[in-house]
């Protein structure tokens, strides 16, 4: 059984700073000696022998995006486990996101960039508004945490208002946007609030945004 402990799902790197993937495994044989591999997801790979019972692997990705990392664990005896983990990557120096639509009922602006090149939180605003079972929930936020724009004209921003959090992910004309609780945690939950892609990935590259 493998567990991928680091790093957290949905941390944010900045490109070109190194992300550190590390995997803790168990294997009822004994004598056995383990091999890792762990998928970048940006089509590079890195294999090494595991140390007492880990895998350890460093990387630095060149481009914005959120890679789905995985990592398995195989044993000269031809058996193997994986698990995996999505990191952010981000690149404050991408310039500007705006836009501004309806998607199903629901609406969406946004105007965000870093500050500087150095920044590591973004600036200005994303506003989703959204229909509930109990009307219609405008959720203003009081910070952005991130913003992630790929060289492939795609776009996410996640950011808080006093009692959500939202995701909002944009690419020609076409949007996907969350909203869950607060209380449901930092992360989208399975079950959010409100989703105009029920079930999607989030993953960047798998995303199902609509127009």
């Amino acid at each position: 059984m493998i567990k991928v402990t680091g790093p957290e799902d949905w941390s944010v790197h900045r490109v070109k700073n190194e992300a550190s993937v590390r995997a803790t495994f168990t294997d009822p044989g004994s004598n056995d000696t383990h091999t890792c591999k762990v998928t970048w997801d940006n089509g590079q790979m890195s294999t090494s022998s595991a140390t007492d019972g880990a895998c350890e692997a460093g990387h630095r990705f060149n481009h914005a995006g959120t890679r789905t990392i995985k990592v398995e664990a195989a044993d000269d005896d031809n058996g193997s486990d994986n698990g995996q983990t999505m990191a952010v990557a981000h690149d404050p120096r991408a310039g500007l996101l705006t836009g501004l639509g309806t998607v199903d009922g629901s609406a969406f602006t946004v105007a965000g960039k870093y500050p500087s090149a150095g920044s590591t939180v973004p600036a200005r605003t994303a506003v989703p508004s959204v229909p509930t079972q109990d009307g219609r929930l405008k959720v203003v936020p009081t910070k952005l945490e991130w913003l992630m724009i790929t060289p492939d004209g795609k776009a996410a921003v996640k950011g808080e208002s006093a009692r959500h959090s939202f995701l909002g992910y944009a690419e020609a004309g076409k949007f996907q946007g969350v909203v869950w609780p607060l209380s449901a945690g930092n992360v989208p939950p399975e079950q959010p609030l409100y989703d105009t892609s029920p079930g999607a990935s989030w993953d960047i590259d798998r995303a199902e945004p609509k127009g």
